[in-house]
């Protein structure tokens, strides 16, 4: 048997671009032409390919800096590393990380117009004293913990959280809020609608 029969992978996975694209575009139709969809592509994009994934369904389009040019796609991604393997790619659409960004990568993500998962006030004032710092601003999505317990800001905080960043207005801008529910998949579970009626409050 040759050295290269041997080294080949026994499993592998064929991803049909055709297919996907289909089925965003499916999404798409249900959310509504007004609302844009964030496509979760975070971890490799699950092991599909994360630029493969983001190409395939509106990575490369154009640039969507202005606000009078929605973007087609915003891309979610795992780490700071992967929106910069985006970003370097030539992918010009909105990115958010999702994941940790440990405290000397924030000022590379302000900088490079990463957004960013907010829900810690340590980070909310090192934010605002780096964005100070590069007259820049640090564009934040809120995430709130409702119930899955693996990041997000506690309910009990949310007060003194709110008050550091009103303080922070004009260098912390929110662009949105959310949540991460546990098991939607489960149409029998109550228990994401427990966590929606803390998340509403």
């Amino acid at each position: 048997m040759k050295k290269s029969q041997c080294s080949q992978h026994k499993t592998w996975v064929e991803v049909s671009k055709r297919a996907l694209l289909h089925n965003f575009q499916v999404a798409q139709k249900y959310a509504g032409k007004d609302v844009t969809i964030m496509a979760i592509i975070k971890s490799n994009a699950y092991g599909h390919g994360l630029l493969d994934v983001a190409k395939t369904i509106g990575g490369f389009a154009s640039d969507f800096s202005s606000e009078a040019k929605p973007p087609i796609v915003w891309f979610g991604v795992d780490s700071i590393e992967e929106a910069f393997l985006l970003k370097k790619t030539g992918i010009k659409n909105p990115i958010l990380i999702l994941g940790y960004i440990p405290k000397p990568c924030l000022a590379e993500a302000i900088k490079n117009r990463f957004r960013f998962a907010l829900y810690n006030t340590d980070v909310l004032k090192e934010c605002a004293r780096l964005a100070k710092k590069l007259h820049k601003k640090a564009l934040v999505h809120i995430k709130i913990e409702t119930g899955t317990y693996r990041q997000g800001l506690m309910y009990a905080d949310i007060s003194k959280f709110a008050a550091l960043l009103q303080k922070a207005a004009g260098t912390v801008v929110p662009e949105g809020m959310y949540t991460h529910f546990a098991d939607t998949e489960d149409a029998s579970s109550s228990y994401y609608k427990e966590q929606l009626h803390v998340f509403e409050k």
